[in-house]
């Protein structure tokens, strides 16, 4: 992916969301894919900064959101917890905020966030980072630490990258043209690049790559089962059978990873489902009922009070005419 300063701004994008659709769009260079698995209106922020072929990258999401997708092709990207008090779960790990994320070099995101959710993310070509490990003399060192999914570090040493980059972030949040400042160029272009490197090579030790819990990878199948029918009739049973353990394994596993049980799971599915169907439907030929039905919801009266509790408004809000 080929990056440059915009000659107008090299912010991206900032900006408040109360749609996590409209949010995942929004986001350049990212492919998202969010599950919004508790009740509330949603909140979302999110900034993007690039300074020739190095992205930054603030999100802080104010839901619990099963966040799936892609980070920037033809990238390495790197995500830092924002403040102390984060906690989520990522690619299956518990994150901290002394550890340091590497997404996989084909970029795939799979993570469950919680409402005080807040990151810092670099993108960057990794060829970068090798060019400043040869110049000093750390080329070998690097390339053990790239295949790990997490880098567990001293906290001061994770802090003096995460304040680099919180700098730049406030700067260009209040004014983005001072990103086109040739100090702060410089710093997102070469000093972030090297305190990331510092990070990786010197600091810690590397972790992830586990070994796959049979609880896990029956969450995994579950999931899979669900994403595929999750329009049909399909009960929490169903679910079981396709993962092949029993109600309790699965509603630990779902539980401790997501956070709800498997039922809630599926019911935020059909309510996600059903609110983007409604968002891209005619008013004038298409009613609530319908598109209710099409996610398994027969009774309209339950409907609307499940999809109000879960997205703070009505279906017949989010088509835009009154249907039921």
């Amino acid at each position: 992916m080929a990056m440059s300063v915009s000659s107008v701004s090299p912010v991206l994008v900032h900006r408040r969301f109360d749609d996590f659709d409209e949010l995942a769009v929004a986001a350049r260079h990212w492919d998202f894919d969010f599950l919004q698995l508790d009740c509330g209106a949603f909140e979302g922020e999110i900034f993007q900064a690039v300074a020739g072929n190095v992205l930054l990258s603030e999100g802080r999401f104010g839901r619990t959101l099963k966040q799936e997708g892609a980070s920037p092709q033809g990238m390495r990207t790197f995500a830092i917890p924002a403040t102390p008090n984060v906690r989520f779960k990522w690619r299956r790990h518990e994150v901290v905020p002394n550890n340091i994320l590497m997404f996989p070099r084909n970029g795939e995101l799979h993570a469950v966030s919680q409402p005080d959710f807040h990151v810092f993310t670099i993108s960057l070509p990794e060829s970068l980072l090798h060019e400043i490990a040869e110049l000093s003399g750390r080329p070998v060192r690097l390339s053990k630490r790239l295949h790990r999914e997490k880098i567990h570090c001293p906290l001061p040493v994770v802090d003096r990258l995460r304040k680099s980059v919180r700098r730049i972030i406030r700067a260009g949040k209040a004014d983005a043209q001072l990103l086109a400042d040739p100090a702060i160029l410089n710093e997102m272009q070469s000093e972030i690049p090297r305190l990331l490197l510092n990070v990786l090579v010197d600091a810690g030790s590397p972790t992830g790559v586990f070994a796959t819990r049979k609880r896990d990878r029956a969450i995994k199948q579950a999931e899979a089962y669900i994403a595929q029918f999750a329009h049909r009739p399909i009960t929490v049973c169903d679910v079981c059978r396709a993962a092949k353990v029993s109600e309790r394994t699965l509603q630990y596993g779902f539980l401790e990873y997501f956070g709800v049980t498997p039922k809630a799971y599926l019911a935020a599915i059909r309510l996600t489902g059903a609110r983007r169907e409604l968002k891209k439907a005619d008013p004038q030929s298409e009613s609530v009922n319908e598109i209710a039905a099409n996610w398994g919801f027969w009774h309209m009266g339950s409907f609307a009070a499940k999809y109000r509790k879960q997205f703070g408004e009505l279906p017949s809000q989010t088509l835009e005419t009154v249907t039921l």
